[in-house]
């Protein structure tokens, strides 16, 4: 009987170590939120005229998020857009006085579902999977690649001892 239990256990370990690695939705959704969840910032250029004339008719202009006072061709590559008190808790980093540019925060970015899992080999996988936007900023408006739903990516995998996305 004993013999029987460990000639048991020997097969069961050995077909373990034998068996080929699998890629299982949780382990890839979370190699992929270490580095895909994370806050979305853009840079804004304020000596843009084009952002300016875009921001004239927007909701950050009409709830005062931004000030556009009126400019002059003298103010070529001097600050145009003033961002106001309001806006401060949306800035990544805040900008020095007459600064050109700043950054803003635009969403959050999550890595919400596992579409599919497709091994090709032993060592390599390719993975669907969707990601989200919460936490959409007043800026969100500006850059309308970040939607309020999600959109689908793609990841490819490689295992050498235990997975991790590809180079």
């Amino acid at each position: 009987m004993k013999k029987t239990m460990f000639f048991g256990a020997v097969i069961a370990i050995f077909l373990s170590a034998c068996s080929e690695p699998t890629l299982q939705k949780g382990d890839a959704e979370k190699i992929l939120s270490k580095k895909y969840n994370k806050n979305l910032s853009e840079d804004l250029q304020l000596t843009d005229e084009s952002l300016y004339a875009k921001l004239k008719s927007s909701q950050l202009a009409a709830e005062g998020y931004v000030e556009l006072p009126p400019y002059s061709l003298n103010d070529i590559n001097k600050p145009i857009i003033q961002l106001t008190e309001k806006s401060k808790e949306y800035l990544a980093e805040h900008p020095a006085k007459g600064a050109k540019t700043c950054r803003v925060y635009i969403a959050r970015q999550v890595v919400s579902e596992i579409k599919s899992i497709e091994i090709k080999d032993k060592t390599h996988a390719h993975v669907r999977y969707q990601v989200s936007y919460s936490d959409l900023t007043p800026f969100a408006e500006l850059f309308p690649g970040i939607a309020k739903d999600s959109s689908e990516h793609a990841a490819d995998f490689t295992f050498d001892g235990h997975w991790g996305l590809s180079q």
